[in-house]
């Protein structure tokens, strides 16, 4: 799985979330922090499930993904707006999930040529 290029740039999206992004929300936001750790859990999970899967269900979690990565830049710019992320750090992971929303889109490209 650790070959799997999505998997990857996802699980960069983890740690760098968890090291730059979560740690300098205040405890009276802790309702996006929650929301957006869960987002981008369920970004990788939906991950693992479309890659074990196959035809239909692959195409159904393809799609989540992608719903994933919206509400995931929702509480992002939610949070930039309410200036609680550093500008840069927000361009940062705003380019890692752009990357990974790339990876997506081409894959379920692909997928749907066959």
């Amino acid at each position: 799985m650790n070959n799997f290029l999505l998997y990857c740039k996802a699980k960069n999206l983890i740690l760098y979330s968890e090291k730059y992004i979560l740690y300098s929300i205040p405890k009276n936001y802790v309702v996006y922090r929650k929301n957006m750790e869960k987002a981008i859990l369920d970004l990788n999970i939906d991950i693992i499930r479309s890659n074990n899967n196959e035809g239909n269900i692959r195409r159904k979690y393809q799609r989540d993904i992608l719903i994933d990565i919206q509400s995931i830049d929702l509480f992002l710019s939610i949070l930039n707006d309410l200036k609680l992320v550093d500008k840069k750090r927000f361009m940062v992971f705003t380019n890692m999930l752009e990357e990974v929303r790339k990876i997506c889109i081409s894959w379920i490209d692909n997928e749907e040529k066959k």
